[in-house]
């Protein structure tokens, strides 16, 4: 099953004329629609005219919609010689209410924004922060979940994307460009996770299901995005001590889920570390790990939500609980 998709950006070639005429057709239509979710191409990506106006939708538990709020997060960042390299004061990478603002591009409506980071160079707290609500006491489980909406937009100006070649320069001691290039490629990259309760505790074999996904910069970026992951091409595997083992989704639909994940991530998933595994240990190493590398993808979320099966269902009264409401 496949658990990551990279979309190539159309190019001006035969191979591509076809696929580019289609997204003239349908940008003059307002929508354009990129990939169409299968086992290879785990997520539905559409391109928006706009900024998307609320639309309240009883299929959907909503996680976030402007006046529903339920996100919160974690933040590792300090004044640490580890962050150094950082772009922001730590502060700037919370989590939190802080990044719930009213924008006159959404109408007034409120969009939660985040400056999310991942190191590229040590394993070590490489999440340097992430988005992570919690509803535990929503009854929802993973066989009721048809698909994880996202709608977003990628702000390029408040990101920060190591170029390849100062990538290549910065681990050229640990590793090839060949092997920095199948670690990351410069993209946007999110790592979807819907978890279950024993997520504290590693010691816990706990049930997931991930996407992770990539976007371009220069063909994504600062647009509004409707991406649509269907929980039925997402990896499902048990992850104890943090190791995954593959599970079939069949076999854990009950499982109650009660959260979800949006982490910062590499093309692959990884860190350059983990292309050998070895402690870096030499001076220059030891200085490459004081002095971390990171992405820093700026994200404007309109709308998360999950959207529900029909026949599995669950009523709205049942998942009346406690939310922020804007004012």
């Amino acid at each position: 099953m496949g658990d990551f998709l990279r979309i190539t950006p159309p190019t001006i070639s035969l191979r591509y004329g076809r696929q580019l005429l289609m997204a003239a057709m349908a940008l003059c239509a307002g929508t354009q629609s990129w990939a169409q979710a299968s086992a290879e191409q785990p997520f539905l990506l559409e391109v928006l005219a706009g900024c998307p106006a609320h639309s309240p939708d009883a299929s959907e538990f909503v996680v976030y919609d402007g006046r529903t709020n339920l996100l919160q997060g974690w933040n590792q960042a300090s004044a640490h010689q580890t962050y150094a390299a950082l772009k922001r004061a730590p502060s700037d990478y919370a989590v939190d209410n802080s990044g719930w603002r009213l924008i006159q591009e959404c109408g007034q409506e409120k969009v939660f924004s985040a400056l999310l980071v991942k190191k590229l160079g040590n394993w070590q707290g490489n999440h340097v922060n992430g988005i992570e609500p919690l509803f535990e006491r929503a009854p929802i489980a993973l066989g009721d979940i048809d698909a994880v909406i996202l709608e977003l937009k990628l702000d390029r100006a408040q990101s920060s994307l190591p170029k390849r070649a100062a990538f290549h320069a910065h681990f050229a001691f640990a590793a090839s460009p060949e092997q920095l290039n199948s670690v990351d490629q410069q993209d946007f990259n999110f790592g979807i996770t819907l978890f279950d309760a024993g997520f504290r505790d590693q010691a816990v074999a706990t049930v997931n299901a991930q996407t992770r996904i990539a976007l371009e910069p220069d063909i994504y970026g600062d647009q509004w995005l409707r991406v649509t992951i269907p929980v039925d091409q997402m990896a499902t595997y048990l992850e104890q001590h943090y190791a995954p083992t593959d599970i079939a989704l069949k076999d854990y639909a009950d499982t109650p889920i009660i959260g979800l994940r949006i982490n910062p991530e590499t093309h692959s998933g990884k860190v350059v570390r983990n292309i050998n595994g070895a402690p870096w240990q030499g001076e220059q190493e030891k200085a490459v790990a004081q002095n971390e590398m990171f992405k820093e993808m700026a994200v404007q979320l309109r709308k998360v939500a999950l959207r529900l099966k029909p026949e599995r269902e669950v009523s709205p009264q049942a998942l009346a609980i406690p939310r922020e409401v804007a004012k």
